[in-house]
């Protein structure tokens, strides 16, 4: 496994999610500010992943192969999240493993807002048996958002460069507002 390339997803989906969430809620049996030695702890389990700011380990969610990520700011946890590691040579499993997890996250948290499929080019629209082709080239993308209890929660199928990404992300407001003041400061340093 590229844990280099983990840490730059992770990264992608932080720069990426645009809803935010208040800090009252939970992920799995983590809360929103925890220390890393706090999360360790309260998952019972030691990470196969672990840097100054993320730790993670490899789980299996609802049957599919996954690696759970923790990622912390001021030694704080404030983002966590999934990344679906199964691979499918029909490019279309893919789209019946985002509607797997849906279908959970809509028993759990409700209907999802926003939620569906973009198309960036439209050359396979009319061919759903390519629809898992086109997500690997970056033409279609399938979303959802919730926002539960303080935490915002994304689910997205997207790719690029002939790789798919299906993926899940919590997200604490309080927090991630912080960490924005932060790296803003940091990077008004660099100039």
């Amino acid at each position: 496994m590229n844990y280099s390339r983990l840490y730059t997803v992770s990264i992608l989906i932080w720069l990426l999610t645009g809803i935010y969430t208040s800090e009252a809620s939970s992920f799995r049996s983590a809360d929103w500010g925890m220390s890393m030695a706090e999360v360790i702890a309260s998952e019972g389990i030691e990470p196969t992943i672990k840097d100054d700011a993320a730790l993670g380990w490899p789980d299996n969610l609802a049957g599919l192969d996954c690696l759970v990520v923790f990622h912390f700011s001021n030694g704080k946890l404030y983002q966590a999240g999934y990344m679906f590691t199964d691979e499918h040579s029909n490019e279309n499993q893919y789209i019946e493993d985002f509607h797997k997890i849906e279908k959970i996250l809509k028993s759990k948290y409700g209907e999802p807002d926003p939620s569906g499929h973009s198309w960036r080019r439209t050359l396979y629209r009319d061919n759903p048996e390519k629809w898992g082709f086109a997500i690997s080239i970056g033409d279609l993308t399938y979303y959802s958002s919730w926002i539960e209890e303080g935490t915002n929660i994304n689910h997205y199928l997207n790719g690029d460069q002939y790789e798919i990404r299906h993926l899940m992300h919590y997200e604490s407001i309080e927090l991630k507002d912080e960490v924005v003041k932060q790296e803003e400061e940091l990077l008004k340093d660099k100039f």
